[in-house]
């Protein structure tokens, strides 16, 4: 009887275990090196959160100032194109990305229903340690009337958005909720497709002219030699 109880324990106990490994999204933490900037839930959450940050600024660095890697400046052209719903999610997210956006679902209780929790533990964390004080009472007065939504947040974050590179939790705020929110509906096998025909005139598509204009300075070059 007892070695039966215990057959059943053990089972019900690698069942539970099965389950629960089943609802995690195993990651490879590409920016494990990088300095731990976020400091908001359980040790694994904060893992995540920071994993979640750098791949964002990775991505979207990558995307609009390749060549220059000007976080700053990608953050802000970012930003605005997401007021204006112009930002091409499929083009700029990588399959790491779509990993942490699995993590964060699964794991957490950050998104629900596809849509940011405002009230849930880590967004209450990241508000508290805004830097700005009219930042974080816009945001708090939007939560508490459940009024809070990124468009109406918007006109106050705005004149903010060139210090997400030092405001850190701010940071995040905008990668969960201008950018991870919106990568629910994205064909992983259809990511980076159109990259190439994007971005005309950005300082990363024209340097593929370099080696056109050095191949045209040596023809000139060996003309000046043949004279």
């Amino acid at each position: 009887m007892k070695t039966s109880l215990k057959l059943s324990v053990i089972a019900i106990t690698l069942l539970l275990l099965n389950c629960e490994n089943k609802s995690k999204t195993v990651i490879d933490y590409k920016f494990a090196d990088k300095e731990t900037v976020i400091d908001c839930g359980n040790p694994d959450q904060a893992k995540l959160l920071n994993e979640a940050l750098y791949s964002f600024e990775d991505d979207i660095t990558q995307f609009y100032f390749k060549q220059s890697t000007n976080v700053p400046a990608a953050y802000n052209r970012f930003f605005k194109l997401a007021a204006a719903n112009r930002v091409k999610f499929e083009e700029i997210a990588t399959p790491h990305t779509l990993e942490i956006f699995d993590a964060l679902k699964n794991n957490t209780d950050l998104l629900k229903d596809n849509s940011i929790n405002y009230n849930s533990e880590i967004i209450s964390c990241l508000s508290e340690n805004f830097q700005y004080k009219d930042l974080k009472t816009t945001f708090h007065a939007l939560v508490s009337t459940n009024s809070m939504d990124a468009t109406l947040f918007y006109p106050a974050l705005l004149p903010h958005i060139r210090n997400t590179k030092t405001d850190r939790n701010l940071g995040l705020y905008v990668a969960l909720d201008f950018y991870y929110k919106n990568l629910k509906d994205l064909d992983p096998s259809q990511l980076g497709k159109k990259e190439e025909t994007s971005n005309t005139g950005l300082p990363n598509k024209a340097l593929k002219n370099a080696p056109i204009q050095k191949n045209a300075t040596n023809q000139k070059g060996h003309e000046g030699h043949n004279h």
